[in-house]
């Protein structure tokens, strides 16, 4: 029963249920390779969708800073 509520610098305060962002979101694949200079490297797929496309429903205003993650 996990939810996500976007408020405060908004204009449109919203919650979804986990069930409700993944059906309004198309899920993409992603794979993002690491290099470091010590020579190791790391392949890393992705699945998920741009969080900037969450917000954008939420309608952030011009006081909006930051994001904050509350678990």
């Amino acid at each position: 029963p996990w939810e996500i509520s976007i408020e405060g610098e908004v204009e449109k305060p919203i919650k979804l249920s986990m069930e409700e962002i993944s059906e309004m979101f198309v899920s993409e694949e992603r794979i993002y390779r690491l290099r470091c200079v010590e020579g190791w490297s790391m392949v890393i797929p992705w699945l998920g969708f741009s969080l900037s496309k969450l917000l954008d429903k939420a309608k952030p205003n011009n006081k909006a800073k930051f994001c904050d993650w509350i678990s």
